[in-house]
């Protein structure tokens, strides 16, 4: 599965496993939705910069 099909534009919020801080997990969400909407097609790179596993990511209807 490529990861910008179902990373991109999602109504729906990421809840990253590893952070037990909900003002750091706010944080990262905030930087990663908006690096969504300026960089479409770098998405996995941008995990990769904040050092995420992509498969510790997943999703959860609000």
């Amino acid at each position: 599965l490529e990861p910008n099909k179902y990373l991109l534009f999602t109504k729906r919020k990421i809840f990253i496993e590893n952070f037990s801080d909900i003002n750091s997990g706010l944080i990262l969400n905030g930087i990663f939705f908006i690096s969504c909407f300026l960089f479409n097609k770098n998405n996995y790179g941008i995990l990769k910069l904040f050092k995420i596993n992509y498969y510790t990511i997943y999703y959860k209807n609000n």
